[in-house]
């Protein structure tokens, strides 16, 4: 399963959260390029060899959107979303049809 995982940048991944995400058992994992949980999760990823796809934040191009932009380009390449502590998760409860994981 190919999953999205968003948190938030001051958001320190726990053991626990690991533990859950291991469960999912990934193929893949997309992260925003940011700091806190992203860059947590990416390294996870990294050492329990899951590919890591990588998503852009274009600010410049669309400035308060540009994080919420990049989470729905991303919704058509994932199987599933996994939300963290501290993101501003944008109720995507309402706005994504595929299995979502709020931990948060």
């Amino acid at each position: 399963m190919k999953l999205l995982v968003l948190g938030g940048v001051d958001h320190n991944v726990s053991d626990k959260e690991f533990r859950l995400l291991k469960n999912l058992d990934p193929s893949e994992i997309h992260v925003l390029m940011m700091a806190g949980a992203s860059r947590d999760v990416r390294r996870w990823a990294q050492e329990n060899n899951v590919p890591v796809e990588l998503v852009p934040i274009v600010w410049h191009e669309y400035k308060d959107r540009a994080v919420l932009t990049a989470i729905h380009k991303t919704f058509q390449d994932v199987d599933g979303v996994v939300l963290l502590p501290g993101g501003n998760n944008y109720d995507l409860t309402e706005e994504f049809e595929k299995p979502l994981y709020d931990w948060s």
